[in-house]
């Protein structure tokens, strides 16, 4: 039998070394990036529909879940619900509440801003009169995660500067109870910019159009806005996973496994 030569060993090293290091700068790439996005869309005209490949939000994830229901009539409770990366999410369910009406601002979609976050953070569905927001998940996916809530600005009809605010709560035995500070995003013209900016203040004034509720680990959760005014709403929602430290440390060593083993092989 003809043993394989010490080129062709040398060249498979070479392609097992090069599997090991995009393996490990793969997993550090990917871990953290599986969400569950939620964009508030129309009923009656899919122009504010995300698409399967869409990658939108402050952390850039894929395969949203377009939320619609008629105009006039309260949200249904949605059930089938997929994650980033497009799998079924068993078990979970997610609501909007105080959101009968359609209400788009003047974000332009035509390319001038950033697309196709532009889409989600164009439309909202609102109240004609002054009121409350909720957004429901029932058996998040995830036992650590970020809730990302998106506003994308007030309907054109509405009175600015407009003040959104928002809290997280959670179900203690029946009664939602607040678990966060509330913090207010805050619109001066009816649209987004095309530029993410965080609101982390309690009071009105500056203008923003996201918040972040960090390190959420509730299996269910409510986001509630109260005392808001007419012809506004929430934009899209997105749940963000926080991978356990033990896969980012596998990704992490693998790869750096794979750079060293590299430099002492260029200067042995």
């Amino acid at each position: 039998m003809t043993l394989p030569s010490r080129k062709f060993l040398l060249l498979l090293n070479k392609a097992a070394l090069a599997g090991i290091l995009m393996y490990g700068l793969s997993s550090i790439n990917a871990i953290g990036q599986t969400a569950v996005g939620f964009n508030v869309a129309s009923f009656s005209s899919r122009d504010f529909d995300l698409a399967p490949t869409d990658s939108v939000g402050v952390v850039p994830t894929a395969n949203w879940n377009n939320l619609y229901w008629e105009s006039g009539s309260s949200s249904p409770l949605f059930t089938d619900l997929v994650d980033s990366d497009g799998n079924t999410i068993v078990g979970m369910n997610a609501q909007v509440g105080g959101s009968a009406f359609n209400y788009p601002n003047n974000t332009p979609v035509d390319g001038s801003v950033t697309m196709p976050d532009a889409i989600m953070m164009k439309f909202a569905k609102g109240s004609s009169g002054t009121g409350s927001r909720t957004f429901l998940v029932e058996n998040a996916p995830f036992e650590l995660y970020d809730v990302y809530v998106y506003f994308g600005g007030s309907g054109s009809s509405a009175s600015t500067p407009y003040n959104m605010n928002v809290r997280l709560q959670e179900d203690v035995d029946g009664t939602w109870t607040d678990v966060s500070p509330t913090y207010i995003m805050t619109d001066s013209d009816h649209q987004w910019s095309g530029t993410y900016t965080r609101s982390t203040s309690t009071v009105a004034g500056t203008d923003s159009n996201y918040v972040v509720f960090e390190n959420v680990d509730l299996s269910t959760f409510r986001i509630a806005s109260s005392n808001v005014g007419r012809r506004a709403g929430l934009s899209g929602f997105q749940i963000v996973a926080i991978p356990e430290p033990g896969y980012y440390a596998l990704g992490f060593a693998l790869f750096t496994a794979g750079v060293v083993y590299m430099r002492r092989k260029r200067t042995a």
